[in-house]
């Protein structure tokens, strides 16, 4: 039981972490050019998206395919918002 309880809190701990880092990159990077930001945001979500479809961290298939789906839709998010800030 103790186990199962340390993965479950090591898999949050994973995920804040990840937005703690994209938080970070957003507000600590403000002096780098803005398309670098979204670059790094880029490279940190797909890092991040690898590292969940070959570690599965859910025990329940559906649960990781909620993960997936939204970690796609943050990529998608971040690759058309570098569309919109190359383009100005």
């Amino acid at each position: 039981m103790k186990l199962t309880l340390l993965f479950f809190f090591l898999r949050e701990f994973i995920s804040i972490f990840r937005k703690v880092i994209l938080v970070v990159i957003t507000v600590f990077l403000q002096l780098i050019d803005s398309r670098v930001q979204g670059l790094i945001a880029l490279l940190v979500g797909a890092i991040s998206y690898l590292a969940s479809l070959f570690y599965q961290p859910y025990e329940d298939p559906s649960c990781n395919r909620v993960e997936k789906l939204a970690m796609n839709v943050a990529l998608i998010t971040a690759f058309l918002g570098n569309f919109i800030v190359f383009g100005n």
